[in-house]
């Protein structure tokens, strides 16, 4: 394809760099800031010995690196991402089977 043929189909496209960008920085910080809360949150659980609600926690969070582990995977169609993915996923239900199992009696 020619130079001006490329720049007027990406124009077409609709694609802002400046929008994506953001989007992506957000979705970066966002997810260190809940590593950080999460992180805290179960600090003050241990201190205060509430220790089942660190599974909780857990869950949420391993379910929270499989589907970023899913969308890396998506796109860069790399096999570890899959894998990474898959042992989140077991990881998070087994936190959350025992969390269960734990508050249930």
């Amino acid at each position: 394809m020619k130079r001006e043929e490329i720049i007027r189909r990406r124009q077409n496209e609709n694609y802002d760099e400046g929008k994506a960008f953001i989007k992506n920085e957000g979705t970066r910080i966002a997810g260190k800031g809940f590593v950080v809360f999460a992180t805290i949150v179960m600090i003050y659980n241990l201190y205060f010995q509430l220790r089942s609600q660190n599974l909780a926690i857990l869950s949420i969070f391993f379910f929270y690196l499989g589907c970023e582990s899913v969308g890396k995977y998506a796109v860069t169609e790399k096999k570890i991402k899959f894998i990474e993915s898959v042992i989140a996923f077991i990881a998070s239900l087994g936190f959350l089977i025992y969390y269960i199992m734990l508050t249930l009696g």
